[in-house]
């Protein structure tokens, strides 16, 4: 759990059971009657829509740690089963 007032652009979030980047944020201190709030920006990782959220400094939110993991590109898998997706295709050209 991480509070509003500490997130920082790239973190990942949970809320509403979606996972959310932040790609913005802005503190704003509250003064006088006015009460302070966190502004994010925020990109569904699912859908890739955008939207904004409001947080008061003091809500607790859900962040989530992501690991990298190496990965082996799919294509030559796929070229041992299908040569045919690797080879260039030849133009035909008439003399």
């Amino acid at each position: 759990m991480v509070v509003a007032s500490e997130i920082q652009p790239r973190t990942v979030l949970k809320l509403d059971d979606r996972m959310y980047k932040v790609f913005h944020v802005v503190h704003h201190a509250g003064t006088g009657k006015m009460a302070g709030f966190t502004f994010l920006k925020l990109k569904d990782m699912r859908s890739a829509h955008l939207s904004e959220r409001r947080f008061k400094p003091t809500d607790k939110l859900e962040d989530i740690d992501l690991t990298k993991k190496q990965m082996e590109y799919i294509s030559t898998m796929m070229a041992r089963c299908f040569p045919s997706w690797t080879q260039q295709p030849t133009s035909s050209t008439a003399s």
